[in-house]
């Protein structure tokens, strides 16, 4: 699946955030881009701004200072002060981002620009010195990247070209054209969140079966690889579910760690500033990470909890 400008000369990609000096996705410091568009609809999803393939208005009332300038600039008088609060009318709202361009304390912002490869090595070159003395490199996020795999594919390759190391963060929903990615990057970190179809239904979409049929997939994938489920208390913290998958990846020889991801909460207020309101879970404690992580190290597979290997 592709999204809008998704290769050749001259295309671009619909990026929604750079992180740079970045530490855990992936060895190093690390520059990460965070694609958009995504092929599932996780409940817990920490970054609920990257799911829609279109920009979207980010809206912060918290960071709201009554200055007024984006009252003056919306021609369709979206923004409302009702019961002295800020308040935006999505209805009325016609994505022009006007408001964003007045906006000095951050609480309107656009999220989901077009750049194109050379406007994003641009900025990713600039860290290139920071790269090379850490052992880190570039990762691509999202969303999910294989969405829009053309461009990303050029991205890979105009990074290989400057040694520098490359990374994916994949959610294994994706067609063959995803494989050309992952064969091009020096490091995949996917997600298996669950073995259960009906979970998967009830939580993340559809897809169960591509996910299942690409990781089985990987083990003829030479590229290193790291495994990570995103610990959600009431979803996919049972000792079952835990065994299962670290027994489904026992037979990858190019698997370097399976990781336990504590949920966090911080998708919710993100997905409140988009208008999607996203459902709450509770925190795992690190006691029940230990323990799931003990479980999974019961198959022989090198286990790690949150960063770190137990």
């Amino acid at each position: 699946m592709n999204a809008p400008g998704k290769g050749g000369k001259g295309s671009t990609a619909l990026v929604f955030d750079i992180e740079r000096c970045a530490v855990k996705d992936g060895p190093g410091i690390r520059s990460v881009v965070f694609f958009k568009g995504c092929t599932l609809n996780c409940a817990w999803c920490h970054n609920p701004e990257g799911i829609s393939f279109q920009p979207q208005l980010f809206f912060d009332a918290d960071k709201c200072k009554y200055c007024g300038a984006c009252f003056d600039a919306c021609v369709n008088k979206a923004h409302l002060l009702h019961d002295k609060q800020h308040v935006l009318d999505r209805l009325r709202c016609a994505g022009c981002f006007a408001c964003c361009d007045v906006c000095f304390s951050g609480a309107l912002r656009r999220v989901g620009t077009r750049m194109g490869l050379n406007e994003l090595m641009e900025v990713l070159l600039q860290d290139e010195e920071y790269y090379k003395t850490s052992g880190g490199g570039v990762t691509l996020s999202g969303g999910e990247v294989s969405c829009q795999s053309s461009f990303a594919l050029e991205l890979l390759k105009a990074l290989k070209r400057r040694c520098i190391h490359t990374a994916i963060e994949t959610n294994l929903c994706f067609s063959d054209a995803g494989f050309a990615l992952l064969r091009e990057a020096d490091l995949i970190m996917a997600d298996v969140k669950t073995v259960s179809a009906e979970k998967f239904a009830q939580y993340i979409g559809s897809g169960f079966g591509q996910v299942l049929e690409n990781l089985k997939a990987l083990e003829q994938c030479k590229t290193p690889l790291i495994i990570r489920t995103p610990v959600v208390p009431g979803v996919n913290d049972g000792e079952e579910e835990i065994r299962s998958i670290a027994l489904l990846l026992k037979g990858l020889g190019s698997l370097e760690y399976y990781e336990l991801l504590s949920y966090h909460p911080l998708g919710e207020k993100k997905g409140e500033c988009i208008d999607i309101r996203r459902t709450h879970f509770t925190q795992p404690s690190h006691q029940a990470m230990l323990r799931l992580a003990g479980i999974a190290k019961e198959t022989g597979i090198d286990v790690r909890v949150d960063g770190k290997r137990v």
